[in-house]
C-alpha cells in the first residue's frame, strides 16, 4: 500500500526526490506520515483540502479491502 500511496504523491509533485513517506503502526492502524517540498505542500493538500480527503478516501477503501485500517497523515 505504501508504493501505491508514494506513486499517488509523486505524481502530484514537481520535486519528485522530495516525497518521503514513512509508515508504522498507531493504536492499531497503518500509519503513513508524508512530507514533501515546501512549494508542494499545497499542491497536496488541494483547494479546501480536497485533494488529500480524496487520497484518504482511496487509501482507506484499498486497506478496508485488505481487512486493515490506514491513517494519512501530512507533514
Amino acid at each position: 500500500m505504501k508504493e501505491v500511496l508514494e506513486h499517488i504523491i509523486k505524481q502530484l509533485v514537481v520535486q519528485k526526490d522530495a516525497v518521503v513517506i514513512t509508515e508504522d503502526e498507531y493504536r492499531g492502524k497503518t500509519r503513513y506520515t508524508i512530507s514533501v517540498a515546501p512549494g508542494d505542500f499545497g499542491k497536496v493538500i488541494g483547494k479546501g483540502g480536497n485533494v488529500i480527503t480524496s487520497i484518504r478516501v482511496l487509501m482507506s477503501s484499498i486497506a478496508m479491502a485488505n481487512n486493515k485500517q490506514v491513517i494519512i497523515h501530512i507533514n
